[in-house]
């Protein structure tokens, strides 16, 4: 399990699951289309407090947005 800290009006730990881009097969025989890079957000901590279930669906998809903006940061360094 990955996570990370990001401030988002709180301060708040995140614990994610990361897929990183796969390329589709090629040729003849090719089956699998490959995937696109993402992160799914599995929790949402402020200090003990869980806070996964009081986000939105779009909340939760700004904070994978967010995850994902951090971790090329991070790699780009």
């Amino acid at each position: 399990m990955n996570h990370i800290n990001l401030w988002r009006e709180l301060p708040v730990e995140v614990e994610f699951a990361y897929q990183p881009a796969e390329p589709a097969e090629r040729g003849p025989e090719a089956q699998y289309p490959g995937c696109a890079e993402s992160v799914e957000i599995e929790h949402v901590w402020f200090g003990r407090v869980e806070l996964t279930g009081e986000l939105t669906s779009t909340e939760l998809d700004a904070l994978a947005a967010a995850v994902l903006a951090e971790l090329r940061e991070r790699w780009a360094a």
